[in-house]
This record gives C-alpha cells, structure tokens and sequence, in this order.
C-alpha cells in the first residue's frame, strides 16, 4: 500500500499524459491543488492526504502537519447509497446477479462460517470473526447496524475503477506462518530471525486462528501453513515500496470477471457524478469466483486511474 502515497507515483502519469496531449500542469506547493490545462479548459485537481481520527482512518484536502498525500482528484468528494452501505450494496448485487456472500441481519448462516460486520466503515474496521466449527459464535446480541456474513476464505483484492473501466487491481494471499514442528505460533510471530526481522502482534492472529482450532502457544507440525488474518488490511501485511496492481497478470478467467461488472457497477452511481473513481473489495475463492463485498466512493487514489480520468476530463484532447 505504501506505493499509494509517494506524490510522484501520483505525478508521474499525470506528467506523462500531459506530455502527450499538449496539456500544462501547475502545481501549487502551499495547497498541493494541481491544475492542469489543455486547449483552454483547465481542471483543479483537489489534492487528498489520509489522517488518523478517533474512530479510524479518515481523509482531508488540507495539508496539516500529520496525515499522508494518498492523490489528486477532479471534485472535492462524490457519495451514493451502495458506495456507503454495505447491505445497500449486496443487495444490489443480488438483485443484478453478481455474486456476493451470503447474509442475514436475523440470524447466521445455518452450518457455516460467518462474520459479523458493521454496515458502515472500511479497511477492514468493525469485523468480528471468523466464526465456525472450531470458534463458536459469540452468544451475545447482534450489535445495532451489523449484520451477519457467510465467510468466504480465499484471497483478499480491491479493484479501483473509474467510471466503468477497472484500472488496478490487487490480489492478495492472506498472511500465515509455517510451522517447523518445535516452535510455537505465538514464537514463530514474536521471535525474528534477525535484524532484517520484526516482532508481530499475537492477538490480531486469534480469531483466524481459532477458526482453524489453533491456539497461539499450539505447535502446528513441520510445513504446516497456518492463517493468521484475511482482511485487505492486517498487521502481518508485507512492506513493500512496489505497485501491487495485478490486473494485467491475472488469470484470465478472474480478470474478466472485474471487467464484466464494471458497466454494473456504473449504474450504481447518479448520473450527474460518474465522472467518479471508486472501489470494490472482494474475495477470490479458491476456485477462481469473486465474491463482491463492498463499494467505496472514497478511496486512496491509485495512480493508474489518471490515463482514463484524464480522458474523461478532457474528451476532446487527442496525443
């Protein structure tokens, strides 16, 4: 994720797409708005810089003495129903075909795995579970605005679109360890291997963890591979400067799929604002079926989005 907020990342493309169609970029340092100007339309990029707030991520177009520059965008924020609630959005996949888990605000799914999560929110925030076979279900009430989910393990992946078109997408394999038959899993996350190394926290680990019917101090045998998370966002994520966009290298039949829906997910937002960039998470089964979860109307920018958004801005711009 970290590749997200390096501003040249942002630039860089914006540069390039300029340089090919005769456009002029003006960066102001004091507000960080970039305009840029073609044929004699000009468009203020309003810049977005992610801070910490007492219930979680949030963003700014302000730049403060904390926070991180997460991109540039053509208006200063767009909202739709299916884009800030989840129900809204797996029952409009429902009602269009696409396929998302199961879920129920009366009661879990009958005989199988389930989250719970809240309505509202994102990175993985107000999530509770996995909760099967080896974890029992919580006999507490259901919190208000929270709902039960059918839990589907597989890989991780968020798609950025804009408009209809998928510009990124990354995939990931949840974190684990691997067993070596003489250590712990509470030693094989707290004990690095050297300087290179970092200790990791133990509780995130536990409820993946008893979902397997492990506990931290269980010594899983020798190659055994052990989940310790499933979200998007975990604290066992590898630190990686690099793009994680996969788009151009996934297996065909799952690229498809993310291509397919986009003209669906289109027509979740109002017309009058589709000049939009958004998100949808997702989990990718072990058969190669997406499972749409969510929709986001306000994400980090990735960077591959500015070739289509500029276009769109400028439709008469030709390199």
């Amino acid at each position: 994720m970290q590749f997200l907020f390096d501003p040249l990342n942002h630039l860089r493309p914006i540069r390039a797409w300029a340089g090919t169609h005769a456009a002029t970029l003006a960066l102001d340092p004091s507000s960080f708005v970039l305009q840029v100007s073609q044929a004699g339309k000009t468009v203020s990029m309003t810049p977005r810089f992610s801070v910490r707030t007492p219930t979680g991520l949030g963003y700014t177009h302000t730049i403060g003495d904390n926070g991180s520059f997460v991109g540039w965008l053509p208006y200063p924020a767009h909202h739709w129903p299916c884009a800030a609630d989840k129900l809204v959005f797996k029952q409009w996949c429902a009602d269009e075909g696409l396929r998302t888990p199961p879920w129920s605000s009366a009661s879990p799914p009958a005989g199988g795995d389930f989250l719970v999560k809240a309505r509202h929110g994102s990175f993985g925030k107000n999530i509770t579970g996995p909760w099967g076979a080896h974890a029992p279900a919580p006999t507490s009430a259901l919190p208000e605005g929270s709902f039960f989910e059918a839990f589907k393990f597989g890989r991780s992946a968020k798609a950025w679109y804009w408009r209809d078109q998928p510009v990124a997408v990354e995939v990931l394999t949840p974190p684990h360890v691997v067993g070596d038959g003489q250590r712990s899993i509470r030693a094989l996350l707290t004990q690095p291997r050297g300087s290179f190394d970092r200790t990791y926290p133990t509780a995130p680990a536990e409820p993946m963890l008893a979902w397997q019917g492990f506990r931290l101090d269980d010594i899983p045998a020798a190659g055994r591979k052990v989940w310790v998370g499933f979200k998007y966002v975990t604290d066992y994520d590898l630190r990686t400067l690099l793009d994680r966009d996969v788009l151009d290298s996934l297996d065909a039949p799952i690229r498809e799929q993310f291509l397919q829906t986009g003209p669906a997910f289109l027509r979740t937002v109002p017309d009058h604002i589709r000049d939009s960039i958004y998100t949808v998470d997702a989990v990718v089964d072990s058969q190669g079926a997406v499972w749409f979860l969510e929709m986001n109307c306000h994400p980090m920018v990735h960077p591959k989005a500015y070739r289509p958004m500029l276009d769109s801005l400028f439709p008469a711009a030709k390199p």
